[in-house]
Parts: C-alpha cells; sequence; structure tokens
C-alpha cells in the first residue's frame, strides 16, 4: 500500500456521507477479522479528505457483542485510510478493550480489508445503501411491515417478517439485503403468539391493500437499525 499524503481537508457533506458508508461496512469486515458478532454499531467521529490523491482518513469507533454469547462486549478504535472508491482500505488500531486484545495474537493491530464498495450482480438502479437490521427485544414472537426508501426503486411497503423473541438480523427480500440511504423509516409490528401485542404510531401507509397505523424512526446517520422491545 502507498502510504497516503497529507494536505488533506476535514470532509464536506457529500464526503461526510460517503465516508459513513464506508466506515460501516469496513467495520462489518473488522467485526469478521476478529471472529464475528452481532449488535455490531460504527462511530465515525472524524472524517477528512485529501482531494488531490482522492483518500480518506477517518477515525473510526467499531462495537459489537459476542457470536455466541452475547454478554461479552468489545469495542476496537482506530484510523482507516482508504481510498474513495473504497479500495486500498486499511485499519490501524489505536484502542482495543481487553476481549479485543485477547484476541490479537490472531488479528494484529493492522488490518487489510477488501475493496469496500457494494458490487451487486443484479441488473439496474444503485446498490448504494444501508443494511436494514431488525432486533426484537421483546419477549413474544413478532411479525412486522416496513415502509423504507430503496436506492433502486423509491419508497416500498413491505412484509411479514416474523422474528422470535430475542432474535436479530439483517432483513432479507429475496435472498437480498433490504437497503436505504434516507434517516427515515415506518413500521408497524404485531405479536405473533396470541397475546394481542401491537406497535404503532401516527403514520398511515397501505400494504397489500390494508391500511396500517406505522411508526416513525429517524436515524440521522442513514443506517438503519430498528428494534423493538415489548410494550409495559
Amino acid at each position: 500500500m502507498m502510504p497516503k499524503q497529507a494536505h488533506a481537508g476535514t470532509c464536506t457533506a457529500s464526503e461526510q456521507d460517503k465516508a459513513e458508508y464506508l466506515a460501516e461496512k469496513a467495520g462489518r469486515e473488522i467485526i469478521e477479522e476478529y471472529g464475528g458478532g452481532q449488535d455490531e454499531r460504527v462511530k465515525l467521529t472524524s472524517c477528512s479528505f485529501n482531494s488531490y490523491t482522492q483518500t480518506f482518513k477517518l477515525n473510526i469507533e467499531v462495537y459489537w457483542s459476542g457470536l455466541i454469547f452475547s454478554f461479552n462486549k468489545y469495542n476496537v478504535d482506530g484510523y482507516l485510510e482508504l481510498d474513495y472508491d473504497g479500495s486500498d482500505a486499511r485499519f490501524s488500531r489505536t484502542y482495543a478493550n481487553e476481549n479485543v486484545k485477547n484476541l490479537e495474537l490472531l488479528v494484529g493491530t493492522v488490518i487489510l480489508l477488501d475493496i469496500l464498495t457494494d458490487e451487486s450482480g443484479s441488473s439496474g438502479g444503485s446498490s448504494q445503501g444501508y443494511d436494514i437490521k431488525f432486533t426484537n427485544n421483546c419477549d413474544r414472537p413478532v411479525r412486522f411491515i416496513i415502509r423504507y426508501y430503496s436506492p433502486d426503486i423509491g419508497w416500498e411497503v413491505d412484509g411479514w417478517w416474523m422474528f422470535d423473541p430475542y432474535e436479530s438480523a439483517y432483513l432479507l427480500a429475496d435472498g437480498n439485503r433490504l437497503k436505504t440511504n434516507k434517516v427515515n423509516m415506518y413500521y408497524y409490528a404485531e405479536s405473533d403468539d396470541g397475546s394481542n401485542l401491537y406497535w404503532i404510531g401516527d403514520y398511515q401507509y397501505y400494504f397489500e391493500g390494508i391500511p396500517y397505523d406505522m411508526r416513525k424512526i429517524e436515524d440521522d446517520r442513514g443506517e438503519t437499525n430498528l428494534s423493538i422491545s415489548c410494550p409495559r
């Protein structure tokens, strides 16, 4: 890898958006290098971009829970350097909690990453966007529908997904992960065991010809991680 040149400036709004997307994908790869996990969260704390070399230097924090034992919490921070197209990516660790340090004999403090641009084999449209993840924090099975903005199609209402108690996974349609690049999403959920629990809101949208009162969520980073808990 060629060394990144200096003289980078603070990211513009559009560069920040691209950096958020790349940081999220890098965070997932970093977690995989450490053996995988769940409840992933990536925080971009600083962003600089060299317009001459077309390279980013990002400061990121990556958090996750253990894949088998979710009470094990992991955190690693560092600098992510990469080209604008997501290639030539390198993560250099500056901090790791004890759980991560126990794994570093296998991983090391510098990780070379795959190309981070999202290349899809499907035809038509753009595959850019953030994966949509759902977590059922309720002790009841639930089913739900969502209204989200697809980068390829526009606003869509889709469902029904069914999740067991405490299940967490990315949402799939036709074998592909759902993606969005908007800060807003809407959902309606209900318990699936006859306990008559409902998660409803003030926004009405139709799915399969039936109106549903949906809740609105907002995420100013655009990466949509939707979770619900049992009503009290």
